[in-house]
């Protein structure tokens, strides 16, 4: 609301935090949101003042994949110039990119997901039941992408930031974000900076056939 981006719809949990449970609300509010696009956010996090305005800007490029509103460490960004960035501070030129360090990566306090590919997603019985064995969705996501050949984008700059809080599980060390912008905007004098999905390698948008793993 402080930035002009009112929420429709919370999420609350009344049980003891786990990773368990921050699957099953998420899934709970991705299945609030059948038949729309969504932003989900966590409640510990700071939106970029621009928000709003970077929100339509998403909504127009007909992202076929989740977008990630945020990361946390330099290697989740696929882009050895966003890396640097991250790493040493400056000006961070507005892209999309594709995720970096898949096998590990972790992280979902601000994601927007096109409605196709999370009504698909949370179709599956894990997802539908609220399974017993269901984990965060940072972990689920990540699986379901692999699964599916898949990578979601990550937007550049961050455009929300973790609230200088620990960790609940897993750790102590608070996750912070050096290319977070509070005021950056969407590209709008400058189409060549706008990423849209049909100038994304088809690998990225377009799932394909793969085999198993031994995992």
């Amino acid at each position: 609301r402080d930035v002009g981006a009112p929420f429709d719809y919370v999420q609350r949990q009344a049980e003891t935090p786990s990773l368990r449970m921050n699957g099953v609300n998420y899934t709970r509010a991705l299945k609030w949101a059948r038949g729309h696009d969504v932003l989900v956010v966590e409640d510990d996090v700071i939106p970029a003042s621009t928000l709003p305005a970077w929100i339509h800007w998403i909504e127009n490029q007909g992202f076929t994949v989740p977008v990630l509103l945020y990361a946390w460490q330099a290697r989740y960004f696929n882009d050895a110039e966003v890396a640097e960035v991250f790493d040493r501070g400056g000006h961070v030129p507005t892209r999309v990119v594709p995720l970096g360090a898949m096998r590990n990566w972790s992280g979902t306090i601000a994601v927007w997901w096109p409605r196709e590919f999370h009504e698909k997603m949370i179709a599956e019985e894990r997802f539908f039941w609220e399974a017993y064995e269901l984990e965060a969705l940072d972990l689920e996501l990540r699986r379901y992408c692999e699964r599916i050949g898949v990578v979601p984008l990550v937007m550049v700059p961050n455009l929300v930031q973790h609230r200088d809080y620990v960790r609940i599980t897993g750790g102590g060390a608070p996750h912070k974000s050096n290319v977070f912008v509070a005021d950056a905007m969407p590209p709008v004098d400058a189409p060549d900076a706008a990423i849209a999905s049909d100038t994304l390698p088809d690998e990225i948008l377009t799932p394909r056939k793969r085999g198993r793993n031994k995992e």
